[in-house]
């Protein structure tokens, strides 16, 4: 994270599936500083309608791509599960997109907004999208524990969730998971895996 090429943090349970991805990488970062995948908004599958929330629209560290443009070696990535932050006011509503009153889950990656108003870093954050949904493209029709994202209308990333509790296409959840990656890239031209997944 230097500012002397494009990084990109990425879980291993992420899939990018689009068509030159690296290109259309390049040309949303010389217009953002940072793009990635976006947490679920209130009252999502996963993230439920609870008063105790991750912050909202702006990229994670689920999968994020860092312009060469901004320095981001000081960023702090870790976690602070221990303790959640109060919203109380104004500003902070306006930085974490949570009402005042709700709680601020510290997850990995939980100081990422201030980080970016602090070194004026401007964000994309993709679009979230439910596999159950009419937009969903790539995992239509899967679980809504997963995640797809688009950026600039077209699927760009996938997301299998709970990889420790669902190992790479060894239960069902993962299984539909890759077989829809599969069936998707499959339309697009992409050649079939041979992965079984083993080894």
């Amino acid at each position: 994270m230097t500012g002397g090429c494009y990084d990109v943090i990425a879980d291993c349970d992420t899939v990018i599936v689009a068509p030159q991805w690296d290109s259309l990488l390049t040309s949303v970062l010389s217009e953002v500083g940072i793009v990635g995948a976006a947490y679920e908004e209130i009252g999502g599958f996963s993230s439920g309608s609870g008063r105790r929330q991750t912050y909202k629209r702006l990229p994670n560290v689920t999968w994020i791509a860092l312009s060469p443009a901004h320095d981001f070696r000081t960023l702090d990535a870790s976690h602070g599960l221990e303790r959640a932050v109060r919203i109380r006011t104004q500003e902070q509503a306006a930085l974490y997109n949570l009402p005042i009153g709700s709680e601020l889950l510290r997850d990995v990656g939980w100081q990422l907004p201030s980080y970016l108003a602090a070194h004026d870093i401007t964000p994309l954050a993709m679009v979230h999208v439910k596999p159950s949904s009419a937009e969903a493209r790539v995992l239509h029709g899967t679980n809504d524990y997963h995640e797809e994202f688009h950026l600039r209308g077209r699927p760009f990333l996938v997301h299998q969730r709970g990889s420790r509790k669902h190992p790479f296409r060894s239960t069902p959840l993962s299984a539909s998971f890759y077989a829809a990656i599969e069936l998707y890239l499959q339309g697009l031209g992409a050649p079939a895996s041979k992965d079984t997944g083993a080894g």
